[in-house]
């Protein structure tokens, strides 16, 4: 098992330099911790969805194309 030390540190160093550098109120640590955590949100949720895609697939291939094909002919005026 790798141990993530030079990394940690890293991340350690740079987080005091900036709180050095720079130093925002602290409704903007809000802000930024809200926003990262949407980042997250969005990317984890964007893979869960790929993955469950992935297994509809899987299983019923015709499943995906006819779902979105229905889609397009909703949204779509004049497609067949």
């Amino acid at each position: 098992m790798k141990r993530p030390l030079v990394a940690v540190v890293s991340c350690y160093t740079i987080g005091l330099l900036l709180g050095e550098a720079f130093q925002p109120p602290l409704t903007a640590f809000f802000a930024i911790s809200f926003f990262i955590l949407a980042l997250i949100q969005l990317v984890v949720g964007t893979l869960v969805l790929m993955f469950l895609i992935g297994l509809i697939h899987y299983f019923a291939p015709g499943a995906i194309g006819t779902f979105f094909m229905g889609l397009f002919r909703a949204f779509v005026p004049g497609a067949q």
